[in-house]
């Protein structure tokens, strides 16, 4: 094998997973066939490096001769490559490093990559982070922030409650004087559980509050807080289970 096929093998399979992990199947497109999955992250791709072409495809025959290019940058065995201007748009669409892609890097983003070296986080969690809406990132800059510290307040009361097995002993005397027992297991979930809600809710509390304490004279930013505030409402516990 020659240095063009090898750099070609790493192009190709590093350009298949980084289609899958940006044009995921959703809905019912779960159980869609592999040859259909490949076709359609392929006019994804397209849709999105050249609009009007892909705008242009009136049917199935126009798609896969739209896409034919597409599918030689994904066939190992084929030496067609991106131009450079090309991949570049490539690596932006599909947030890697031009060095990751054509096999020169292991580093998938130098961004995220150092990003999670200095947080203490895990890659996934900053990519996962920077893929939130706006309105989730202002609301986590909101309670980081705060004086009190409410996200970190609120994550403490989160793993008691999933390490609740690993509570102290706890034990409870009847009135009876009978010998002190410890609590079931059950017993102990339900104590950890009810101390969570209580401490979540008195941080979601506080944390409405400062929201009502804004005042901001533009529109835009009153429609964004009021749908922060919205959120809020609909926070409950059947997300932490």
């Amino acid at each position: 094998m020659n240095i063009d096929l090898k750099c070609k093998k790493i192009f190709s399979q590093r350009f298949s997973e980084l289609m899958k992990e940006h044009f995921p199947p959703i809905n019912n497109r779960q159980k869609e066939k592999p040859s259909k999955q490949t076709a359609r992250e392929d006019f994804e791709l397209l849709q999105k490096l050249d609009f009007d072409r892909a705008n242009n495809c009136k049917n199935s025959i126009d798609r896969n001769n739209a896409t034919a290019t597409i599918r030689k940058w994904r066939n190992p065995l084929n030496k067609e490559m991106p131009t450079l201007q090309t991949a570049l748009k490539l690596c932006k669409i599909l947030e890697c490093d031009i060095e990751y892609i054509f096999g020169l890097s292991d580093i998938k983003n130098e961004n995220t990559f150092h990003a999670a070296s200095y947080l203490g986080l895990n890659q996934e969690t900053i990519q996962a982070i920077k893929d939130y809406p706006d309105i989730i990132k202002e609301l986590i800059d909101i309670m980081v922030c705060d004086n009190s510290d409410t996200l970190k307040y609120i994550l403490f009361n989160i793993l008691q409650y999933v390490r609740y097995f690993n509570v102290p002993r706890m034990t409870i005397q009847t009135i009876s004087n009978e010998k002190p027992r410890e609590l079931s297991y059950d017993e102990k979930q339900n104590y950890i559980k009810s101390v969570t809600m209580d401490e979540i809710n008195l941080a979601l509390y506080e944390i409405n509050n400062r929201y009502e304490s804004v005042r901001e004279s533009d529109f835009e930013n009153m429609k964004k807080l009021l749908e922060l505030e919205i959120k809020m409402e609909k926070l409950n516990m059947k997300k932490l289970k």
